[in-house]
């Protein structure tokens, strides 16, 4: 029997205790966001999308599937259903601020209970005080509790606890007046009588009761054997979902006749049906696609067109499949399209981002045109053109494998929209645009689309994919009646797809010392980044609120600070930090663990001293002699490349006043650039590395005019130009895919991560430069570093911080899972409390 355990907490523990339950007794229980295919049984469990619980519930009836715990239901409709039924319930009233929890607090007797709408976390409040502390935006239910309270879970009927009898009759009561499978019940004494104060079962800890696991088990093969699945797979067709949003027309009926002929069940439709084998996206507007897609994706339908994806999108992804694309920049309007359109430089080309086959893409040689196409078009997308005025803009139908037709159009006449040339042709494409054409189709997964490309003297560019509004009009015969065979063939194919259950790893215990606050955004995007990354993948993130708690942190596997705690407004740590560090007996990341030595670029040359690792030479301000010219003088504080100078000659020396900062040799790599490499550690893991460059200066930062190469990541994959690849190649590093880190840095980067991670850092940015014979400084190591190598490495060749601080936490966070996992949980650490370490 195939048990697919729906959650959407990936790492929830309790769901993991089960899953092993159930794999000792030797049941397959699958624990997914989705309804896996070939499912005997669905069991619902810590899932809280509303609308794809009903989703799935609709498939798993049409299918004739068992359900268990498929209601939803609220604190308010829980005390409601009791009533009716003559169960006693505490009172529980909701509120809408607080002020009316300040009068239900007056007529309660205390303690109360806060809660939300569908339970989440509960805080007790004893006085008026109280609540304005423990008082949330969130909170909107107030329920009276007694101190003494008892928690019986109920299981398929079996009562599960020490209690008595009483207990145990209302506790089974409850679980039949709300008809659920299985639930944890909290009872108390309340005015005399047994009272229900909640009923947990959408997130059920029944984990710590005895017996849980044998009971759950028992519960599935009893509801398996009472239901039969209604439909057998082996005793029909395949049913197929051709889901289209335009009228039936002849196109429509060709490619139904053709999955008649596979052998296939067709249905023509605007939606998913829940008791479809496949589907099949053909003529859809974007959201009515976007919509379907996930539909289909949510009750484990494999589907022929795959997602939505706007026109940046698609360039990244294509990027990153080593494809030839243009220079990109999605704006957010015509202000913002006319200043990135002024620094890429016309003529540009403008298209709308969001929906891409919407408008042809138009292209445009004055800001005047570009503002009049921005008003049509939103959110624009800019797309550089200046080297393709004479190009030809070439559109290919790609169907499986094969190009069908072509057509074609100058690329100087697209100021006034498409207009293809003459009718659909094969004799018009060459062997490379074939190539291309059906290379972006596949990086992209759609089913049958149009890719639109230009045909240039150095090779092949790929501008966009159409897959959702696409037609068959005017195409040869020989292509039109290929078409539809071709589609019912690959529809045919998706059903022999074998599942993808997704990976399911125990959890992290992640202790926050202080509650992270949204309004304090500081400039320690990495802990932020990584602090979301581990709550959302479902990790344990518990707070200390300031205060030291020996047991947390004794269970923790890792300890963040927030951010503004993390920089501080003082240069002195707190005494939270110092005992952290002191007396904690698991990892820390604190960046702020003392107050001097160690931090800033010259403590930074200092370690390396201490590892024995290439570091440039540190000079005294007054002992630097011509000999030393030409040499780096840089504050002992700072980020973003600010204060940074080359001195050439001793009077320039002398103006600049090099007292109290930090003067170093100057690493020369001889190739007329500023290049240093920069790369993240998490302990003594390489997780994120790329070259920085700028031409003609001193530093390299991206924030002072840099570019920058990614080695790691989707970036690493990216088609580089002349430039990069050349300094690539005279760096010591060979352009070629798949990029990698040298070898030399990875070892010192290495050697740092771990001498920090023992000393509370365990994520730390470091920075080297190259010499011209490629040997590479250890140059400094930041421990609050921010988030523009991940804007570098997220591949879609422009920096954007809303991808780079999504992809900043996934890499950080995968970095924990992988070295915590790796070394021991609970390891000691000593600490002296002078002097750092």
């Amino acid at each position: 029997m195939k048990i697919t355990l729906l959650t959407t907490r990936r790492f929830d523990p309790t769901a993991i205790w089960l899953a092993e339950q159930f794999r000792i007794a030797g049941m397959d229980l699958t624990p997914s966001r989705v309804l896996t295919p070939k499912t005997d049984l669905a069991l619902f469990w810590s899932y809280d999308r509303t609308r794809a619980r009903r989703q799935i519930r609709n498939f798993c009836e049409a299918r004739g599937i068992p359900i268990l715990n498929s209601r939803t239901l609220g604190v308010l409709s829980v005390a409601r259903r009791l009533q009716r039924a003559g169960i006693p319930v505490v009172p529980t009233m909701e509120v809408a601020d607080r002020s009316a929890a300040r009068e239900v607090l007056g007529g309660c007797p205390p303690p109360v209970e806060l809660t939300t709408a569908f339970g989440g976390r509960v805080r007790e409040v004893v006085d008026a005080a109280d609540l304005e502390n423990k008082w949330g935006p969130r909170h909107a239910i107030v329920r009276a509790v007694d101190k003494d309270m008892v928690r019986l879970a109920v299981v398929g009927g079996e009562v599960l606890g020490e209690a008595t009898p009483a207990w145990t009759q209302l506790a089974r009561a409850v679980s039949d007046a709300l008809n659920v499978d299985f639930c944890v019940v909290r009872l108390c004494t309340f005015h005399g009588q047994p009272t229900v104060v909640s009923v947990s079962h959408r997130r059920p800890g029944i984990g710590s009761f005895p017996g849980a696991g044998e009971a759950m088990i028992r519960l599935a093969e009893k509801q398996k054997a009472s239901e039969k699945p209604a439909c057998v797979r082996g005793f029909r067709k395949p049913m197929v979902s051709i889901v289209t949003g335009i009228p039936e027309d002849e196109t429509v009926e060709a490619i139904r006749r053709a999955c008649v002929n596979q052998g296939l069940e067709p249905r023509v439709t605007t939606e998913v049906q829940a008791d479809s084998d496949a589907a099949f996206f053909w003529g859809l507007h974007w959201r009515h696609h976007r919509d379907v897609w996930r539909h289909a994706e949510t009750i484990g339908i494999p589907t022929l067109g795959g997602p939505w994806r706007s026109i940046s999108d698609q360039l990244g992804a294509l990027r990153r499949a080593r494809l030839f694309v243009p220079d990109f920049r999605p704006a957010r309007g015509a202000d913002s399209a006319a200043r990135w359109a002024r620094r890429i430089g016309y003529p540009v080309m403008v298209g709308e981002d969001g929906d891409p086959d919407r408008h042809s893409c138009r292209l445009v040689f004055q800001e005047s045109e570009l503002r009049m196409a921005c008003d049509q078009i939103e959110p624009p997308v800019l797309l550089q053109g200046l080297r393709w005025s004479s190009s030809t803009l070439l559109r290919a139908w790609v169907v499986g494998d094969s190009v069908l037709a072509v057509r074609s159009q100058p690329l100087a006449d697209l100021s006034q929209g498409y207009r293809g040339v003459g009718l659909w042709s094969r004799e018009e494409a060459s062997q490379t645009i074939k190539v291309a054409a059906i290379a972006a189709r596949n990086a992209l997964g759609t089913g049958p689309c149009i890719v639109e490309l230009l045909d240039e003297p150095d090779g092949v560019t790929v501008l966009r994919v159409l897959h959702r509004r696409v037609a068959l009009e005017e195409l040869p015969d020989e292509a039109s009646e290929k078409i539809p065979v071709i589609m019912a063939s690959e529809i045919a194919n998706l059903l022999k797809e074998p599942d993808r259950p997704l990976a399911f790893a125990p959890p992290l215990k992640v202790v926050m010392a202080r509650p992270y606050r949204r309004q304090n955004r500081m400039r320690i995007w990495c802990i932020s980044a990584v602090y979301h990354e581990l709550a959302r993948r479902g990790h344990e993130v518990v707070h200390l609120f300031g205060r030291y708690d020996a047991q947390k942190i004794d269970q923790a596997d890792l300890v963040l600070q927030d951010p503004l705690a993390t920089m501080g407004w003082r240069r002195k740590p707190n005494p939270l930090n110092r005992r952290l560090l002191s007396e904690t007996k698991v990892p820390c990341h604190l960046l702020r663990h003392h107050s001097g030595r160690g931090r800033g670029k010259l403590g930074s040359l200092s370690l390396a001293r201490r590892l024995d690792l290439p570091h440039p030479r540190v000079y005294r301000p007054r002992s630097v002699q011509q000999g030393h010219l030409p040499v780096i003088i840089k504050p002992l504080h700072g980020s973003l490349g600010r204060g940074i100078f080359r001195v050439d000659d001793l009077d320039q020396l002398r103006r600049l006043n090099p007292r109290g900062k930090l003067v170093h040799e100057f690493i020369d790599s001889d190739t007329g650039y500023a290049v240093s490499a920069r790369v993240v550690t998490v302990r003594d893991e390489v997780v994120a590395a790329g070259i920085f460059y700028s031409r003609g200066a001193v530093i390299s930062n991206l924030s002072r005019g840099g570019r920058a190469v990614a080695l790691t990541g989707p970036g690493a994959s990216a088609r580089l130009g002349t430039e990069a690849a050349m300094l690539l190649r005279r760096i010591g590093i060979d352009p070629t895919a798949p990029r990698v880190v040298p070898a030399k840095l990875v070892a010192m980067a290495s050697k740092v991560g771990a001498h920090l991670a023992t000393r509370g850092v365990q994520m730390v940015g470091q920075d080297y430069v190259v010499n011209r014979d490629g040997q590479w400084f250890f140059l400094e190591a930041n421990r609050s570093f921010g988030i523009a190598l991940f804007n570098v490495t997220d591949g879609d060749g422009y920096p954007s911080t809303r991808k780079g601080y999504r992809l900043a936490g996934t890499v950080l966070a995968q970095g924990f899972e992988k070295t915590v996992g790796r070394a021991p949980a609970k390891t000691t650490r000593h600490f002296r409390r002078r002097g750092g370490t």
